[in-house]
C-alpha cells in the first residue's frame, strides 16, 4: 500500500538588524499548524553598524551566521527589514482604468518628489490595495522606496551569511503584521481600538500607532538604553562611560534601576504626545512594549500605574508551538526582543502584499 509523505514544512527566517544587534526568528509551517524552529540574539562589534545603515557588511553577516549556527537554524530563505527612517511610505489615489504600465509611471514621479537622489539610484515597489473608500472610480496605491544602497548592503548580510535574501521589508509592516497576531487573542479590538507599540532599543526609541489592526503612524527618538546607562553612569561619577555589565555589577540595583525608570517613563510619556500633535487622536487604549529593554525591570507595572494606561508585554507568538529545542520560559523572555523578527518571519504566511 502507497505510504502517503507529509508534506515538507515550509519554514523562513525573520532577521532583524538593529544597532547594536541582530535577532533571528525562524517560523516553520507544517500541516497549516505554525511552530517556532528557532530563534536567537547577538551583539553586533560596536563598529559595524552606523546609526541604521551597516557599515561594515562582513561583521554583520558573521553574527549572523554564528546565530544560525549555535541554535540550530534550519531554513534558508529569510526576510530582512530596513528601518522606517531609512524609506518613504505613501498611498496615491489613481483612476482605475489606467492601465499597469501607466501607474508604474505615476509611481515612479512621485518616488521622485520625495527622495533627492537620481531614480536610478533608488529601489522601489508598489502594490494595488483596492478601491477608494471615499471614490469608487479611484484606486489606492501604496508606494514603498529607498535608495539602492540601503537595500543592498541588507542583501549582502544574508548572502554572505549563506541565506537567501527572499524579501525586503519595511520595519513598520512586520510591526503590524505581529501586532495582527497580539489583537487575534483580544476580543476587543475593533477598528476604533487604538494601541501604542513602543520599540525601547539601545540606540533608539521608536513608538508605533496601530488602529485596530492597521499601523497608522511611527516616530524615532534618539534615545534609548544607551543614553539611560550614560546617565547612570554619569551621576555616579564612574569616569568614562563603561558597557551595561560593569553598571549592574558595580551599582547597587535600587541606585540604578530606580533612576533608569524615572528618566525613561517621562521619556514615553512625551512621546506618546507627539501621536497628539501629529495625528488625530488623542486617547491610546493600550501599550505594548518591545526591544531591547522590553521586557527590563519590571518597566510595563509602573507605565501603566503612571500613565493610566494598560501596558503589557509583546508576546504574538505565545500561543504558537516551539520546537524541543527551545525553551519555552526563555523564549517568554525574550519575546518582546524578537517582536519584528517575528512580524517578518510571518510574512510570507500572512500576506503575499508589500504588508
Amino acid at each position: 500500500m502507497y505510504k502517503w509523505k507529509s508534506p515538507k514544512p515550509r519554514c523562513y527566517i525573520g532577521v532583524d538588524i538593529c544597532s547594536s544587534s541582530v535577532k533571528l526568528v525562524e517560523v516553520c509551517v507544517s500541516n497549516e499548524q505554525p511552530y517556532i524552529q528557532a530563534y536567537g540574539v547577538a551583539s553586533l562589534p560596536h563598529d559595524a553598524m552606523e546609526g541604521s545603515s551597516i557599515k561594515d557588511i562582513d561583521a554583520v553577516a558573521h553574527t549572523i551566521r554564528r546565530v544560525l549556527t549555535e541554535c540550530h537554524f534550519t531554513a534558508k530563505k529569510a526576510t530582512i527589514a530596513l528601518p522606517d527612517s531609512l524609506t518613504i511610505s505613501r498611498t496615491i489615489h489613481v483612476h482605475k482604468t489606467l492601465r499597469l504600465e501607466e501607474i508604474q509611471l505615476l509611481v515612479s514621479i512621485e518616488v521622485e518628489k520625495y527622495i533627492s537622489a537620481p531614480i536610478d539610484d533608488v529601489y522601489y515597489d508598489f502594490d494595488i490595495i483596492g478601491g477608494s473608500i471615499d471614490n469608487p472610480d479611484m484606486l489606492e496605491v501604496l508606494i514603498v522606496a529607498s535608495r539602492i544602497d540601503q537595500v543592498v548592503t541588507r542583501e549582502q548580510a544574508l548572502i554572505r551569511a549563506e541565506l537567501e535574501a527572499y524579501a525586503v521589508d519595511i520595519n513598520s509592516f512586520a510591526v503590524e503584521r505581529a501586532a495582527t497576531c497580539l489583537k487575534r487573542k483580544d476580543a476587543k479590538v475593533n477598528n476604533k481600538y487604538i494601541t501604542a507599540i513602543i520599540n525601547l532599543g539601545i540606540e533608539h526609541t521608536t513608538y508605533h500607532l496601530l488602529l485596530g489592526t492597521k499601523h497608522m503612524f511611527s516616530h524615532e527618538v534618539a534615545f534609548g538604553g544607551k543614553h539611560l546607562m550614560k546617565s547612570v553612569w554619569e551621576k555616579h561619577k564612574m569616569g568614562e562611560v563603561g558597557d551595561t555589565h560593569k553598571i549592574l555589577t558595580t551599582i547597587p540595583p535600587h541606585d540604578f534601576i530606580q533612576p533608569l525608570k524615572e528618566m525613561l517613563i517621562p521619556h514615553i510619556q512625551n512621546g506618546l504626545q507627539f501621536f497628539n500633535l501629529y495625528t488625530r487622536y488623542s486617547h491610546i487604549n493600550k501599550i505594548f512594549l518591545t526591544g531591547d529593554l522590553g521586557s527590563t525591570f519590571n518597566l510595563a507595572k509602573d507605565i501603566q500605574e503612571q500613565l493610566s494606561i494598560q501596558t503589557r508585554l509583546a508576546s504574538p507568538l505565545q500561543q504558537v508551538e516551539k520546537s524541543k529545542r527551545i525553551c519555552a520560559k526563555h523564549f517568554q523572555f525574550h519575546e518582546p526582543l524578537l517582536f519584528t523578527a517575528c512580524g517578518l518571519a510571518l510574512k510570507h504566511f500572512m500576506s503575499n502584499s508589500l504588508r
